[in-house]
């Protein structure tokens, strides 16, 4: 988002995100026949790896006794501070979570987009729960529906009722032309302004003691438009029909019920560990997008919300780093509309290729660091005074210990130290991560661990 958004001062109309979930655990898919099996990291050894570099006072005192835990949610509110800078002043962000960090997520979207930009808290009942559960079944989902100001787009969806709810709902039928209808009050004590007052209506003049809903003009022009619509109670009182064929449906609220989570037989199943059904997606943007709007999914996956979002006339971009991922989005566009999406990949690989001296170069670049000379073990220092040491190898307990040693004594390094960065082409050992929260526990030094996977996101 920052490269490719900010930097060409690209603003979208409304962002679903739909990020990991910290379940604990590598997600991967059941194999299907024809599908990709694609997988992706959500475990605790993962997310320890991300630091909590620049959270605020309450995540890093979460971080002493759950250091995962506060890394994932540091990570989600470093992703959403940037979705608020790409998003117009109209725009609308749906962030989906569960009960595993929902109300930490809350929290963050509080501060980030205020608390009072909270439009709902939609409730998505995403299965009927399964008999075989040893405790109370967790069968929903959650989706914080923020905005930016109180000027938003937002256009009212309703809830198709079954065949067996509309005859209920409409229980009577026209004489004169056989439609399904039922009945409202013209007559309500909260129209206190028209009390006393006398309406004609079908030749008949009537008083009302309580207030009428409608004007004598608006009553002449219903019975030009439609002279049956009148409807007469036994003791003379006049109401007003309502007709099953011009029902919208039920008013959509914040319990979204009716839309089922994909059964494992399903035509839309893309071999995503964690996909959406379309239908959510596409109730998500005809609320908060109107055609022709720009769509942003930062955590596309398998491209549920680009594809809705493109059957609904409207722009996309998606981001993922899997590449897999990217292929199942591109093979899903061609399935279903017979084009090939337009692809920016920023490649993992050509970046792992580089020489040390080379990877030095592209890491100081991306944080926009200065080379100390002499180095003296610090590779660079970024404009907040931040160290950076790069190495090409897995880093483990010695060269952190190490790299700890260098930035307290480096004659270019402000101090005291409050916060380092260790990249590595090959990623980290557990005894890293260790070493890590040992020094941020002891001297009170953060050290982020970062990937070219986390930097090219």
């Amino acid at each position: 988002m920052r490269h490719d958004l900010l930097e060409r001062g690209i603003k979208v109309d409304l962002i679903y995100l739909d990020p990991p979930f910290f379940t604990g655990k590598i997600q991967k898919s059941n194999w299907q026949p024809g599908a990709m099996e694609v997988s992706f990291e959500d475990s605790k050894k993962f997310w320890g790896t991300k630091g909590i570099i620049g959270a605020p006072t309450w995540l890093k005192e979460l971080g002493v006794k759950r250091p995962a835990f506060a890394s994932y949610l540091n990570y989600i509110g470093k992703r959403l501070e940037l979705c608020k800078r790409v998003l117009k002043d109209s725009g609308s962000i749906y962030l989906h979570c569960d009960n595993r960090a929902a109300h930490y997520l809350k929290m963050i979207m509080d501060n980030i987009f205020g608390y009072k930009n909270l439009i709902n808290e939609i409730i998505w009942q995403r299965s009927l729960g399964h008999h075989l559960a040893a405790k109370m079944d967790v069968m929903t989902d959650s989706l914080f529906f923020y905005t930016k100001n109180k000027d938003f787009v937002y256009n009212q969806q309703y809830q198709k009722l079954s065949d067996k709810e509309l005859d209920k709902k409409f229980s009577q039928i026209e004489e004169e032309t056989g439609r399904k209808f039922t009945h409202r009050q013209l007559e309500q004590p909260q129209n206190i302004g028209s009390r006393g007052e006398t309406r004609i209506i079908q030749g008949k003049k009537i008083k009302t003691e309580q207030g009428w809903r409608w004007s004598q003009k608006r009553i002449d022009e219903k019975l030009a438009e439609n002279p049956y619509i009148v409807y007469w109670t036994s003791t003379g009182r006049p109401r007003y029909k309502l007709y099953a064929d011009e029902y919208k449906g039920r008013k959509l609220g914040s319990l979204w019920t009716d839309i089922p989570h994909l059964s494992s037989g399903s035509k839309e199943r893309r071999g995503f560990p964690t996909q959406k059904p379309e239908a959510l997606l596409e109730r998500v943007i005809k609320i908060s997008s109107n055609p022709g709007d720009l769509v942003l999914d930062p955590f596309c996956g398998c491209g549920t919300a680009i594809v809705a979002a493109n059957k609904l006339n409207r722009n996309w971009i998606g981001i993922d780093i899997n590449p897999d991922a990217c292929e199942v989005m591109t093979k899903r566009f061609e399935d279903y509309f017979q084009i090939t999406p337009e692809l920016h990949l920023r490649n993992v690989e050509e970046i792992k290729k580089l020489n040390p001296s080379q990877f030095e170069i592209w890491v100081n670049e991306f944080y926009q660091a200065r080379k100390p000379s002499p180095d003296r073990g610090v590779d660079g220092i970024t404009p907040e005074g931040w160290p950076i040491q790069t190495k090409t190898f897995k880093v483990k307990y010695d060269v952190v210990s190490s790299f700890l040693n260098n930035i307290k004594y480096h004659p270019s390094v402000p101090q005291p130290a409050k916060y380092a960065i260790i990249a590595s082409k090959e990623g980290f050992a557990e005894s890293a991560m260790a070493r890590v929260f040992q020094i941020k526990e002891n001297e009170g030094i953060t050290i982020k661990l970062v990937t070219p996977e986390d930097l090219l996101e």
